[in-house]
Protein backbone atom coordinates (compact mmCIF):
# COMPACT_ATOMS: atom_id res chain seq x y z
CA UNK A 1 0.00 0.00 0.00
CA UNK A 2 2.50 2.83 -0.64
CA UNK A 3 1.91 5.70 -2.24
CA UNK A 4 -1.41 5.34 -2.19
CA UNK A 5 -4.01 8.92 -2.45
CA UNK A 6 -4.98 9.59 1.39
CA UNK A 7 -8.90 9.16 0.70
CA UNK A 8 -8.26 6.42 -1.40
CA UNK A 9 -6.31 4.78 0.78
CA UNK A 10 -8.43 5.55 3.80
CA UNK A 11 -11.21 4.09 2.66
CA UNK A 12 -10.01 1.04 1.23
CA UNK A 13 -8.23 0.47 4.67
CA UNK A 14 -11.49 0.74 6.59
CA UNK A 15 -13.05 -1.70 3.98
CA UNK A 16 -10.33 -4.11 4.65
CA UNK A 17 -10.73 -4.00 8.60
CA UNK A 18 -13.72 -4.53 8.78
CA UNK A 19 -13.36 -7.21 6.20
CA UNK A 20 -10.77 -9.05 8.21
CA UNK A 21 -9.75 -8.22 11.43
CA UNK A 22 -7.02 -11.34 11.29
CA UNK A 23 -4.77 -9.25 9.52
CA UNK A 24 -0.95 -9.15 11.12
CA UNK A 25 1.09 -7.36 8.87
CA UNK A 26 0.90 -3.96 7.24
CA UNK A 27 2.92 -1.55 5.27
CA UNK A 28 1.83 1.96 4.68
CA UNK A 29 5.44 3.58 4.08
CA UNK A 30 5.73 5.82 1.05
CA UNK A 31 2.69 7.82 1.70
CA UNK A 32 1.69 11.22 2.98
CA UNK A 33 0.23 10.87 6.42
CA UNK A 34 -0.42 13.88 7.35
CA UNK A 35 -1.91 14.83 10.93
CA UNK A 36 -6.00 14.15 9.73
CA UNK A 37 -4.82 10.93 7.93
CA UNK A 38 -2.78 9.19 10.58
CA UNK A 39 -5.27 10.09 13.35
CA UNK A 40 -8.03 8.66 10.99
CA UNK A 41 -5.37 5.10 10.41
CA UNK A 42 -4.75 5.18 14.15
CA UNK A 43 -7.88 4.90 15.26
CA UNK A 44 -8.75 2.31 12.88
CA UNK A 45 -5.68 0.44 14.10
CA UNK A 46 -6.66 1.02 17.48
CA UNK A 47 -10.13 -1.39 17.19
CA UNK A 48 -10.63 -3.57 19.89
CA UNK A 49 -10.89 -6.47 17.59
CA UNK A 50 -7.55 -5.84 15.31
CA UNK A 51 -4.61 -8.36 15.23
CA UNK A 52 -1.89 -5.99 14.23
CA UNK A 53 0.97 -7.26 14.90
CA UNK A 54 3.77 -5.59 12.32
CA UNK A 55 3.48 -2.02 11.01
CA UNK A 56 5.62 -0.17 8.60
CA UNK A 57 5.78 3.71 8.40
CA UNK A 58 8.86 4.50 6.95
CA UNK A 59 8.62 7.50 5.06
CA UNK A 60 5.36 8.55 5.93
CA UNK A 61 5.94 12.22 6.60
CA UNK A 62 4.78 11.64 9.66
CA UNK A 63 5.35 14.50 12.54
CA UNK A 64 5.63 15.25 16.18
CA UNK A 65 1.78 15.96 15.96
CA UNK A 66 1.20 12.30 14.91
CA UNK A 67 2.54 11.16 17.55
CA UNK A 68 -0.20 11.58 20.16
CA UNK A 69 -2.33 9.20 18.33
CA UNK A 70 0.35 7.06 17.62
CA UNK A 71 1.49 7.05 21.45
CA UNK A 72 -2.04 6.24 22.07
CA UNK A 73 -2.45 3.33 19.15
CA UNK A 74 0.61 1.49 21.19
CA UNK A 75 -1.15 1.38 24.72
CA UNK A 76 -4.80 0.41 22.74
CA UNK A 77 -3.57 -2.58 21.08
CA UNK A 78 -2.48 -5.83 22.58
CA UNK A 79 -0.51 -7.53 20.08
CA UNK A 80 1.56 -4.78 18.10
CA UNK A 81 5.12 -6.21 18.79
CA UNK A 82 6.73 -4.16 15.54
CA UNK A 83 6.96 -0.73 14.70
CA UNK A 84 8.65 0.88 11.69
CA UNK A 85 9.23 5.23 11.67
CA UNK A 86 12.15 5.48 9.92
CA UNK A 87 12.98 8.94 7.91
CA UNK A 88 10.20 10.13 9.94
CA UNK A 89 10.59 13.83 10.85
CA UNK A 90 9.19 13.26 14.78
CA UNK A 91 12.18 14.99 16.54
CA UNK A 92 12.90 15.16 20.31
CA UNK A 93 9.00 16.07 21.14
CA UNK A 94 7.71 13.34 18.93
CA UNK A 95 10.18 10.88 20.62
CA UNK A 96 8.78 11.85 24.07
CA UNK A 97 5.43 11.41 23.41
CA UNK A 98 5.61 7.96 22.01
CA UNK A 99 7.99 7.11 25.44
CA UNK A 100 5.16 8.13 27.41
CA UNK A 101 3.35 5.37 25.87
CA UNK A 102 6.47 2.80 25.83
CA UNK A 103 6.56 2.60 29.70
CA UNK A 104 2.88 1.92 30.27
CA UNK A 105 2.21 -1.99 30.88
CA UNK A 106 -0.18 -2.32 28.58
CA UNK A 107 2.33 -1.61 25.30
CA UNK A 108 3.88 -4.68 24.31
CA UNK A 109 6.24 -3.56 21.42
CA UNK A 110 9.25 -5.02 21.14
CA UNK A 111 11.34 -3.60 17.62
CA UNK A 112 11.13 -0.46 17.49
CA UNK A 113 12.47 1.75 14.22
CA UNK A 114 13.73 5.22 14.95
CA UNK A 115 16.20 5.45 12.41
CA UNK A 116 16.96 9.24 10.38
CA UNK A 117 14.27 10.77 12.66
CA UNK A 118 16.02 14.15 13.46
CA UNK A 119 16.74 13.42 17.10
CA UNK A 120 19.28 14.44 19.28
CA UNK A 121 20.87 14.06 22.38
CA UNK A 122 17.28 14.91 24.36
CA UNK A 123 15.40 12.10 23.10
CA UNK A 124 17.74 9.53 24.49
CA UNK A 125 16.45 10.81 27.97
CA UNK A 126 13.25 9.78 27.42
CA UNK A 127 14.57 6.55 25.61
CA UNK A 128 16.47 6.14 28.94
CA UNK A 129 13.31 6.22 30.83
CA UNK A 130 11.71 3.13 28.45
CA UNK A 131 14.45 1.02 28.29
CA UNK A 132 14.32 1.50 32.03
CA UNK A 133 10.40 0.94 32.49
CA UNK A 134 9.31 -1.01 29.38
CA UNK A 135 9.75 -5.17 29.89
CA UNK A 136 8.84 -5.97 26.07
CA UNK A 137 11.49 -3.79 24.18
CA UNK A 138 13.93 -5.29 23.12
CA UNK A 139 15.33 -4.03 19.90
CA UNK A 140 15.78 -0.46 19.10
CA UNK A 141 17.18 1.41 16.06
CA UNK A 142 18.41 4.80 16.23
CA UNK A 143 20.87 4.70 13.04
CA UNK A 144 21.25 7.79 11.68
CA UNK A 145 20.66 10.27 14.38
CA UNK A 146 22.87 13.15 15.75
CA UNK A 147 22.87 11.62 19.36
CA UNK A 148 26.44 12.52 20.12
CA UNK A 149 28.35 10.93 23.38
CA UNK A 150 25.82 13.11 25.13
CA UNK A 151 22.81 10.99 24.18
CA UNK A 152 25.04 7.68 24.32
CA UNK A 153 25.36 8.58 27.75
CA UNK A 154 22.13 8.88 28.64
CA UNK A 155 21.19 5.86 26.95
CA UNK A 156 23.99 4.00 28.42
CA UNK A 157 22.71 4.93 31.81
CA UNK A 158 19.77 2.58 31.14
CA UNK A 159 21.67 0.30 29.48
CA UNK A 160 23.81 -0.37 32.55
CA UNK A 161 20.96 -1.39 34.78
CA UNK A 162 19.49 -5.13 35.40
CA UNK A 163 16.00 -4.36 34.52
CA UNK A 164 17.32 -3.37 31.21
CA UNK A 165 15.64 -6.13 28.56
CA UNK A 166 17.29 -4.35 25.36
CA UNK A 167 18.86 -7.11 22.96
CA UNK A 168 19.91 -5.32 20.49
CA UNK A 169 21.19 -1.50 19.21
CA UNK A 170 21.84 0.09 16.52
CA UNK A 171 23.99 3.65 16.83
CA UNK A 172 24.97 3.79 13.34
CA UNK A 173 25.83 7.09 11.91
CA UNK A 174 25.21 8.94 15.65
CA UNK A 175 27.96 10.85 16.02
CA UNK A 176 29.70 9.41 18.66
CA UNK A 177 33.74 9.23 19.59
CA UNK A 178 36.08 7.05 21.62
CA UNK A 179 33.82 9.20 24.84
CA UNK A 180 30.79 7.20 23.86
CA UNK A 181 32.54 4.01 23.36
CA UNK A 182 33.70 4.46 27.21
CA UNK A 183 30.08 5.22 28.25
CA UNK A 184 29.02 1.40 26.54
CA UNK A 185 31.52 -0.03 27.99
CA UNK A 186 30.75 0.61 31.20
CA UNK A 187 27.19 -0.13 30.62
CA UNK A 188 28.26 -3.70 28.76
CA UNK A 189 29.94 -3.96 32.28
CA UNK A 190 26.81 -4.62 34.10
CA UNK A 191 24.57 -5.94 31.44
CA UNK A 192 23.82 -9.51 30.96
CA UNK A 193 20.98 -9.04 27.89
CA UNK A 194 22.51 -6.58 24.80
CA UNK A 195 23.63 -9.58 21.93
CA UNK A 196 23.83 -6.74 18.65
CA UNK A 197 25.26 -3.55 19.06
CA UNK A 198 26.07 -1.80 16.12
CA UNK A 199 28.89 1.30 16.53
CA UNK A 200 29.66 1.54 12.64
CA UNK A 201 30.24 5.14 10.87
CA UNK A 202 31.15 6.77 13.63
CA UNK A 203 34.71 8.47 14.22
CA UNK A 204 35.55 5.89 17.13
CA UNK A 205 38.65 5.06 16.12
CA UNK A 206 41.13 2.52 17.51
CA UNK A 207 41.01 3.80 20.95
CA UNK A 208 37.01 3.63 20.92
CA UNK A 209 37.75 0.25 20.36
CA UNK A 210 40.11 -0.90 23.53
CA UNK A 211 37.78 0.73 24.93
CA UNK A 212 34.81 -1.65 24.20
CA UNK A 213 37.66 -4.78 23.80
CA UNK A 214 38.59 -4.48 27.22
CA UNK A 215 34.69 -5.48 28.30
CA UNK A 216 34.59 -7.81 25.68
CA UNK A 217 36.44 -10.30 27.01
CA UNK A 218 34.80 -10.18 29.95
CA UNK A 219 32.77 -13.64 30.54
CA UNK A 220 29.79 -11.84 31.93
CA UNK A 221 29.69 -9.85 28.31
CA UNK A 222 27.13 -12.41 26.26
CA UNK A 223 27.63 -9.72 23.09
CA UNK A 224 26.94 -11.90 19.76
CA UNK A 225 27.31 -9.04 17.10
CA UNK A 226 29.68 -5.64 16.71
CA UNK A 227 29.26 -3.67 14.20
CA UNK A 228 32.80 -1.45 13.77
CA UNK A 229 32.13 -0.57 9.90
CA UNK A 230 33.62 2.92 8.33
CA UNK A 231 34.94 3.58 11.93
CA UNK A 232 38.20 5.42 10.93
CA UNK A 233 40.41 1.78 12.47
CA UNK A 234 43.84 0.75 11.44
CA UNK A 235 46.08 -2.04 12.49
CA UNK A 236 46.27 -0.68 15.85
CA UNK A 237 43.26 -1.75 16.83
CA UNK A 238 43.54 -5.67 15.58
CA UNK A 239 45.62 -6.49 18.68
CA UNK A 240 42.68 -5.75 21.40
CA UNK A 241 40.07 -7.15 18.87
CA UNK A 242 42.24 -10.65 18.31
CA UNK A 243 42.69 -10.94 22.24
CA UNK A 244 38.40 -10.53 22.41
CA UNK A 245 38.80 -13.38 19.94
CA UNK A 246 40.99 -15.72 21.52
CA UNK A 247 38.93 -15.35 24.52
CA UNK A 248 34.96 -14.69 24.05
CA UNK A 249 32.38 -17.43 24.52
CA UNK A 250 29.90 -15.16 22.76
CA UNK A 251 30.96 -12.85 20.03
CA UNK A 252 29.84 -14.53 16.52
CA UNK A 253 29.72 -11.48 14.33
CA UNK A 254 32.60 -8.70 13.59
CA UNK A 255 32.22 -6.24 10.98
CA UNK A 256 35.07 -4.50 10.13
CA UNK A 257 34.14 -3.22 6.08
CA UNK A 258 35.54 0.30 5.48
CA UNK A 259 38.88 -0.29 7.74
CA UNK A 260 42.01 0.12 6.72
CA UNK A 261 43.25 -2.71 8.38
CA UNK A 262 46.52 -3.33 6.14
CA UNK A 263 47.55 -7.31 5.57
CA UNK A 264 49.66 -6.97 9.04
CA UNK A 265 46.21 -5.75 10.82
CA UNK A 266 44.53 -9.13 9.20
CA UNK A 267 47.46 -11.10 10.36
CA UNK A 268 47.26 -10.48 13.81
CA UNK A 269 43.39 -10.35 13.43
CA UNK A 270 43.74 -13.75 12.16
CA UNK A 271 45.90 -15.65 14.77
CA UNK A 272 42.94 -16.76 17.16
CA UNK A 273 40.64 -17.48 14.10
CA UNK A 274 43.15 -20.68 13.17
CA UNK A 275 41.96 -22.51 16.32
CA UNK A 276 38.70 -24.45 16.09
CA UNK A 277 38.04 -23.48 19.70
CA UNK A 278 36.98 -19.58 18.42
CA UNK A 279 33.34 -18.69 17.93
CA UNK A 280 33.54 -15.76 15.09
CA UNK A 281 31.20 -17.66 12.86
CA UNK A 282 31.08 -13.97 10.34
CA UNK A 283 33.81 -11.53 9.72
CA UNK A 284 33.18 -8.28 6.94
CA UNK A 285 36.96 -7.33 5.39
CA UNK A 286 37.46 -5.26 2.67
CA UNK A 287 37.77 -7.08 -0.62
CA UNK A 288 41.55 -7.05 -1.31
CA UNK A 289 42.21 -8.46 2.68
CA UNK A 290 39.83 -11.44 2.05
CA UNK A 291 41.90 -12.48 -0.36
CA UNK A 292 44.81 -12.02 2.45
CA UNK A 293 43.34 -14.65 3.98
CA UNK A 294 41.73 -17.10 1.82
CA UNK A 295 44.14 -19.79 1.91
CA UNK A 296 43.98 -19.59 5.57
CA UNK A 297 40.40 -19.77 5.31
CA UNK A 298 40.16 -22.60 3.34
CA UNK A 299 42.72 -24.77 5.65
CA UNK A 300 40.03 -23.85 8.14
CA UNK A 301 36.88 -25.54 6.38
CA UNK A 302 38.53 -28.39 5.70
CA UNK A 303 38.50 -28.53 9.33
CA UNK A 304 35.12 -28.17 9.84
CA UNK A 305 35.06 -24.51 11.11
CA UNK A 306 32.27 -23.04 9.73
CA UNK A 307 33.79 -19.24 9.49
CA UNK A 308 32.38 -16.91 6.48
CA UNK A 309 34.62 -13.87 5.32
CA UNK A 310 33.39 -11.60 3.42
CA UNK A 311 32.94 -8.17 1.85
CA UNK A 312 29.35 -7.50 2.08
CA UNK A 313 27.96 -7.92 5.12
CA UNK A 314 24.01 -8.51 4.25
CA UNK A 315 24.82 -12.28 4.02
CA UNK A 316 22.03 -14.73 3.82
CA UNK A 317 20.39 -14.05 7.05
CA UNK A 318 17.01 -12.08 6.36
CA UNK A 319 17.39 -10.60 10.00
CA UNK A 320 20.82 -8.77 9.45
CA UNK A 321 18.98 -5.84 6.68
CA UNK A 322 15.06 -6.70 7.48
CA UNK A 323 14.48 -6.50 11.07
CA UNK A 324 10.81 -8.15 10.37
Amino acid sequence: WKSMAPVEGLRKLGLLLRGDWHLTHLDLSSNSLDAAVSRGVFRMLGHSACGLKYLWLEKGNLSAAACEDLASLLTSTPHLTRLCLGLNPLGDEGVQLLCGSLTRPECVLQRLELWCCRLSTPSCRHLSDALLRSRSLTHLNLRRNSLGDGGVKLLSSALGCADCALQSLNLSHCSLTVAGCRELAHALKRNGHLKILDVGNNDIQDEGVKELCSVLKSPSCVLQTLGLEKCSLTAACCRPLSSVLGSSKSLENLNLLGNNLGPDGVSRLWMPLRKLTCKLRKLGLEKDLCSVVSAELEKLHEKGCFLRVKSQWDFNDPEERWWW
